[in-house]
């Protein structure tokens, strides 16, 4: 992998945009930086969470490596770029996005001293009034977390994890949406469902329980730990994945039982 692959992946990601800053290349999402190239282009750098930087490190040594000191303790994690493969530094990038996105854009500093000067000061007739956001008006809508995660995913997947997420939603409308492992994930006594975009692929998680005809369908899909992978380059079987949610959800209903037995 090259510099100019690490650069293609991330700036793929959505309203991802490239600074610099001490001579070397940064990218950017709502103007924080959670990449970047060292000065000569050879080693990427990317801002995961301890938990993510563990695993990534974990799985492929020779590729992730924490950064020295508190940088490295704070999730920065160097991308020795000839070892990578684009798979594991497109996920690395995805879930970096993802976390900054979710922090907000920056706010920038307003110039109180410019604006003072410019607007006279004005009489004071009684207490100052505050109005509430009326429901429904634009103030008082907030993203829900999952919402801001496939914002922040590129373009050609937001409709495929919308479409997946409304599936989820019609089969289980009493679960509860969350992130948890920096992936949406739908909640019902417990995990029944993850749903995530990679460089490649779509992952679905955790591994499904499935009668026959289920498993001869979900055959093709099986990663090596039996989670589940719809490519990109394939129209995406909505169908199969709503069987994938039902399943889950038998699974889950029989373990909610089993437990109410004891």
């Amino acid at each position: 992998m090259k510099a100019a692959d690490f650069r293609r992946i991330v700036l793929g990601l959505a309203d991802v945009v490239e600074g610099a800053h001490m001579g070397h290349a940064d990218f950017r999402v709502g103007g924080r930086i959670f990449a970047s190239l060292d000065g000569a282009e050879t080693e990427g750098r990317v801002k995961l969470s301890p938990d993510d930087q563990a695993r990534f490190v974990e799985t492929d040594s020779n590729t992730f490596v924490p950064a020295n000191g508190a940088w490295g303790l704070n999730g920065w994690t160097g991308v020795r770029l000839q070892e990578a493969s684009e798979e594991e530094v497109g996920e690395a990038l995805t879930i970096a996005c993802q976390l900054m996105a979710a922090q907000g854009p920056v706010k920038k500093k307003a110039n109180t001293t410019a604006a003072s000067a410019a607007r006279p000061p004005q009489p004071r007739t009684g207490p100052a009034r505050r109005t509430a956001a009326r429901p429904g008006s634009s103030r008082a809508k907030t993203d829900s977390p999952i919402d801001t995660y496939i914002s922040a995913t590129p373009h050609n997947v937001q409709a495929i994890l919308r479409k997946i997420r409304a599936i989820v939603r019609e089969e289980a409308p009493d679960a509860e949406e969350k992130i948890s492992y920096r992936m949406p994930a739908f909640f019902l006594g417990g995990a029944l469902i993850y749903f995530a975009p990679f460089k490649h692929h779509i992952g679905i998680f955790p591994p499904v329980k499935a009668d026959a005809r289920l498993e001869k369908a979900l055959a093709k899909y099986r990663g090596d730990k039996g989670n589940l992978r719809f490519p990109l380059d394939e129209a995406v079987p909505y169908d199969i994945i709503r069987r994938v949610v039902q399943a889950r959800l038998k699974e889950q209903r029989a373990r909610l039982a089993a437990r109410k037995r004891r």
